[in-house]
């Protein structure tokens, strides 16, 4: 995508909404707006911009009683925005905003645990090497623990920026994790999680 106008209406969380439903699928609104967790009158609002953009067509109307049923469909199944045609400052800041829905969607999960626990919930503050960590946890002492067989099954949030490799091992931590992350994709049970696995180097060359 190369229109600025588009790629700037396209780092609005809500037009990102709008259109992600229609991403390789023809929908109506109402089939849409269900998916997407919005009102059909909301969606219907945001479906006019985003066919004036382009990033949303008509592709057929089934004919009823009174009005004809729309479908829709977005202009192509994925969509790539280039940095230098949106409004960030830095690439940076792109990176931020792209990452920001899973963040508040894992902190309002851990949030609402904690609230739900019998246990008295804070930050925790540690050193990992040179590295100052806080991470979410319950009060030391506490018999809490995600690692009980009865408790959640979570994982918090950790990092590190001292975690010491060869790029031979570097390399192969990146395809145990990936081959982790398929394995337990491929069960299709009940329950639904939030799932990050990342990693990368501190220094400029990747080796």
């Amino acid at each position: 995508m190369t229109d600025p106008q588009a790629a700037r209406a396209l780092t609005s969380q809500a037009l990102r909404a709008a259109l992600t439903p229609f991403l390789g699928r023809e929908l109506t609104l109402t089939q849409a707006a269900s998916e997407a967790s919005l009102s059909v009158k909301r969606l219907h609002a945001l479906s006019i911009t985003l066919r004036r953009l382009g990033l949303l067509r008509v592709t057929r109307e089934t004919k009823r009683a009174g009005r004809a049923v729309k479908s829709y469909t977005a202009v192509a199944s994925a969509l790539f925005l280039p940095f230098h045609v949106t409004t960030f400052e830095t690439f940076e800041r792109a990176l931020d905003r792209a990452d920001a829905p899973f963040r508040a969607a894992y902190f309002a999960s851990l949030a609402h645990l904690a609230l739900d626990a019998d246990a008295t919930w804070g930050l925790r503050v540690t050193r990992v090497g040179l590295t100052l960590q806080v991470e979410a946890g319950a009060a030391p002492g506490s018999d809490f623990g995600f690692g009980a067989p009865d408790a959640p099954a979570v994982m918090p949030l950790t990092w590190s920026d001292d975690l010491r490799l060869n790029f031979e091992d570097a390399k192969a931590l990146q395809r145990d994790l990936e081959a982790l992350r398929a394995k337990y994709a491929q069960k299709g049970g009940a329950g639904r999680y939030l799932l990050r696995l990342a990693f990368a180097p501190t220094g400029p060359s990747g080796r």
